[in-house]
């Protein structure tokens, strides 16, 4: 909120420290926010904190070439084409706005496309309209359930995750983060992205690039194998058991 109550915001504080003392054990959504607690509670310590990413399942989301063939032939796509994906809600916070006119900078000089994976088929429908008529061709909307999901991330090249880099967004672990690196996409993000992974190389940062002239090269230099393999390592739900099940044991002593 640009307006926060104070006194809100201090009972909420308040709360926060009586119950981190009162804690045994404190699970959070990520290690950025495991450093932040340990920063902000100079009595906490680290031992006592466990990070629960809500990764993905890698039975569910995983890179299978013969379906990023089959499906980019259902939509159309060449292969001589790059297809960008943007696959959840079309909230606010999820920018997706500005992906929308990334892409649209991008249309005007290169072939490509931009499938937008999302419930919401009339919003964003409403947006690409926004676009004008010579791209709007240039965009495919479709709908489809959780278990599909994996089958259209498979058929992209780059997918894009725009958030604020703001403390909320610093200390998260997008799930959707997870889903694009377990199907070998690269991402298109910005600033606050080098809180999420510490490789910087599977992340296109448009802070810094400001738009996408650059994005060939990027996607061309990704190892889909090795994305694949770092979300195995360290955003998957095996990730997170293995966390819980050290908090088990920690807590049986």
């Amino acid at each position: 909120s640009p307006n926060p109550n104070k006194r809100i915001a201090d009972t909420y504080d308040y709360l926060e420290r009586k119950g981190m003392r009162k804690a045994s054990f404190v699970v959070c959504q990520s290690e950025a926010m495991k450093k932040y607690l340990l920063e902000k509670y100079d009595f906490l310590t680290a031992n006592r904190i466990f990070s629960y990413k809500c990764g993905a399942d890698g039975k569910l989301f995983y890179i299978d070439n013969d379906i990023r063939t089959s499906i980019r032939k259902e939509l159309g796509v060449k292969e001589t084409e790059t297809l960008f994906i943007y696959s959840g809600g079309l909230h606010k916070w999820q920018r997706i706005e500005d992906s929308v006119n990334l892409f649209v900078d991008y249309a005007k000089k290169h072939e490509g496309k931009f499938l937008i994976l999302t419930l919401d088929k009339e919003a964003a429908q409403a947006l690409v309209n926004q676009t004008g008529e010579e791209l709007k061709n240039r965009f495919i909307i479709h709908s489809v359930t959780n278990k599909e999901v994996y089958k259209y991330l498979n058929a992209a090249d780059v997918a894009f995750l725009l958030r604020d880099d703001v403390v909320l967004n610093r200390v998260a672990s997008p799930t959707k983060l997870a889903e694009y690196m377990f199907c070998g996409l690269p991402i298109i993000s910005t600033n606050v992205s080098t809180y999420w992974i510490e490789d910087p190389s599977y992340i296109y940062n448009a802070d810094i690039e400001k738009n996408l002239d650059k994005v060939n090269d990027f996607i061309k230099n990704a190892d889909r194998e090795a994305i694949a393999k770092y979300a195995l390592e360290y955003l998957s739900v095996e990730c997170d058991r293995r966390n819980l099940n050290i908090l088990i044991n920690e807590a049986k002593r």
